[in-house]
């Protein structure tokens, strides 16, 4: 975990928005990182099966391919 929060604090800062919005201060280091702390929590934030034991590429593919599927069958019918 602690890694992970090292590369969000990382990413945060590359992809920062500017402290100024229409040319004037706005007041914070990054707006867009603002932005994030007013988004619903149920649709965002951790993915608790991600720290369980055994989640890899293949979960993540399965997981995928499963969305997919159904997807394809809702569209279908």
């Amino acid at each position: 975990m602690p890694l992970q929060m090292f590369c969000w604090q990382i990413a945060t800062a590359i992809f920062a928005n500017s402290p100024f919005t229409e040319g004037k201060p706005n007041g914070y280091l990054s707006y867009r990182s603002h932005i994030w702390t007013d988004v619903d929590n149920n649709r965002s934030g951790d993915l608790p099966f991600v720290f369980e034991d055994g989640f890899g590429y293949v979960k993540i593919r399965f997981l995928f391919e499963m969305q997919f599927f159904i997807t394809q069958l809702y569209v279908k019918n």
